[in-house]
């Protein structure tokens, strides 16, 4: 299963249209939040017009407002605090920032934690999609020395055992960690050009990935 996955594209259209052009033949395409920079139903729409793939899975970030997220619920392909299964995956996800970081759409670490423990109970082939990342890992570090993420994101992946954790939110620290056995990947902003293709072989379990700089 071949998937094109990009996070924080901030609402920068050409960007994103770059991003497209090494998404051929993919069969999903994942957006793991901050798709616009506060904006509402035009710009969201105008992304997903953009994209023009048939399946999409898509999470908020917390500068998404709440009509962002609306509008995915109204297309069908949000993912927030939902489970999809396609291959003999579970793709399991959960957008938004922590309470208190900056934008509308955020939640407290222990409803963060609580709805994806519902989600993931019992699932096994895990994929789990989140805007913030895992906390104390090398994909979390903000410019300042400070990591960003979330403690519940984390305790998901201690105990879940996720194939992998595909996320975004903190622009500096895109790469990769590993907590146990689950690969942990920062796809990093589109705005500033990345994007990520991700393939998932179900019987192995195998993960492969390969980044790509959009201007090339």
């Amino acid at each position: 299963m071949k998937i094109a996955v990009f996070a924080d594209i901030h609402s920068d259209l050409k960007m994103l249209e770059k991003a497209l052009k090494h998404a051929k033949g993919v069969d999903l395409v994942v957006l793991l939040g901050d798709n616009t920079h506060y904006g509402g139903i035009s710009d969201t729409k105008k992304i997903i017009e953009t994209i023009g793939f048939p399946k999409i899975l898509a999470l908020p970030g917390n500068v998404d407002t709440k009509e962002v997220l609306e509008t995915f619920e109204e297309k069908g392909i949000s993912l927030h605090a939902k489970k999809k299964k396609i291959s003999g995956f579970a793709f399991i996800g959960f957008g938004g920032g922590k309470t208190g970081d900056a934008g509308e759409t955020n939640s407290s670490e222990e409803k963060i934690f609580s709805e994806l423990k519902k989600l993931c109970k019992g699932e096994k082939n895990i994929v789990l999609c989140t805007h913030l990342p895992p906390i104390n890992t090398k994909i979390d570090l903000s410019g300042n020395g400070v990591h960003i993420g979330s403690e519940a994101v984390r305790k998901i992946i201690e105990e879940f055992s996720p194939i992998v954790n595909l996320c975004g939110h903190c622009h500096e620290a895109a790469g990769e960690d590993k907590i146990g056995k689950t690969i942990c990947i920062n796809a990093g902003p589109v705005k500033d050009g990345n994007a990520l293709l991700l393939e998932l072989d179900e019987k192995s379990r195998e993960v492969k990935f390969e980044r790509k700089k959009v201007w090339q």
